[in-house]
């Protein structure tokens, strides 16, 4: 299997979780649709989501919630793929918390050791996302 075959299928998965086509990540301007459970999702997301923003390089996809949308699209429409998920930029989202949603940023790879390792392997960085999960959720991942 070839790294473009490991891009093709993640992009075909990311595809699935978000609800939008695999061409959607190929466009030069955000895109933003209507998170929707599918069965072939990545079973451990429990969609829908309220915002769950995902790129590839080209552009960012945003699956939001019908009472999201409209903060994602203002924020989207102000930002590029290359700063949307950073700070302080991300905190433009902060519309959110008016809407009981915080917004957290999480990287599978945050043990900058084992980054090193993984690139010394040949593994990549392919893509970015960000999800906005219930204040609740949140809460009770800071209390365990």
């Amino acid at each position: 299997m070839t790294n473009k075959d490991i891009w093709e299928i993640a992009l075909s998965q990311s595809a699935i979780d978000c609800h939008c086509s695999p061409e959607d990540f190929y466009k030069d301007t955000p895109v933003v649709v209507l998170s929707q459970s599918d069965p072939h999702a990545r079973k451990y997301i429990p969609l829908p989501l309220e915002c769950d923003m995902v790129s590839y390089g080209s552009n960012i996809v945003a699956q939001v919630s019908p009472r999201t949308r409209q903060a994602v699209e203002e924020y989207l429409k102000g930002t590029s793929p290359a700063h949307g998920f950073e700070t302080p930029e991300i905190y433009k989202l902060n519309q959110l918390l008016k809407l009981g949603k915080v917004p957290f940023y999480c990287a599978a790879w945050c043990n900058l050791k084992s980054v090193g390792n993984a690139i010394k392997c040949g593994f990549r960085p392919a893509w970015t996302e960000l999800t906005a999960r219930d204040e609740t959720f949140v809460e009770s991942m800071l209390r365990s």
